[in-house]
């Protein structure tokens, strides 16, 4: 006896036939997968809106923090949030980069508080001295970038000038490091030549730093002072152009 799977020839029309099903299927699910991604937009923001609507999930509030010299005016454009609007339509990434393109803010946090809230932490650069051009001043932030136009609001702060000085504004900054006192006794700080600074002190002193080995000479400075108060003076000029051989310190000069 013999257990033999008998072999038939089918008719090609016939296996045609057969495989119609799978293919429709397969057509169906690519047309709509074509559907889904074509409007998953659309898709999408119905669901939010759905779901805003169910639990009812709206801006209703706003909250800023970190904000000192950013324009509210523009912040508030560079959000666009309307009241009321679905929580979930809102886009924290679209606002993070629209917050973070105003000249002011360096970083941009921006979160959604349930149900009803959004908000926007705010780090600003901070202002370490100011620079003309023209008649126009700037501030400038640690790194010696512009930061935005100013106004006398800003009066306070060290301002730089010269040739080349914007280029070498983040070195001069890095010197403070170490010394931030002499940053806020001086109200001027001028590249002379492009080589080296001239510092202005409030008090009308002139200190005259060399074109090398700058943090040697602030150093043997800030011990002289330490041991003198030589700042404490007023109208002098010190000279540190060569501070491995001599300080040379001129009481007989008129400064600015």
């Amino acid at each position: 006896m013999q257990n033999n799977i008998k072999i038939q020839k089918q008719k090609s029309l016939e296996a045609f036939w057969n495989y119609i099903p799978y293919a429709l299927g397969f057509l169906s699910v690519v047309l709509l997968l074509s559907v889904i991604v074509f409007n998953a937009s659309k898709i999408n923001n119905a669901f939010t809106n759905f779901l805003s609507n169910q639990l009812n999930l709206r801006v209703d509030h706003l909250y800023i923090t970190g904000v000192e010299n950013t324009n509210l005016e523009k912040l508030r454009l560079a959000i666009k949030l309307k009241k009321g609007q679905p929580i979930f339509s809102v886009s924290t990434h679209e606002i993070r980069q629209q917050v973070e393109s105003l000249p002011w803010v360096r970083l941009a946090q921006v979160q959604r508080v349930l149900p009803n809230a959004l908000k926007v932490k705010i780090i600003e650069h901070k202002a370490i001295a100011t620079i003309r051009f023209d008649d126009t001043k700037w501030a400038l932030n640690s790194k010696g970038e512009l930061i935005d136009i100013i106004d006398e609001k800003f009066d306070h702060l060290l301002e730089i000038s010269g040739p080349g000085s914007k280029e070498k504004a983040a070195s001069l900054f890095s010197l403070f490091a170490n010394w931030t006192d002499l940053l806020f006794l001086a109200k001027q700080a001028e590249y002379i030549g492009n080589r080296r600074w001239n510092l202005y002190l409030e008090n009308g002193i002139i200190i005259l730093l060399p074109e090398e080995k700058v943090r040697y000479a602030l150093k043997v400075l800030k011990q002289l002072n330490k041991q003198q108060r030589i700042l404490n003076k007023t109208k002098i000029k010190i000279d540190l152009r060569n501070v491995d051989k001599h300080i040379i310190i001129d009481e007989n000069v008129n400064t600015l």
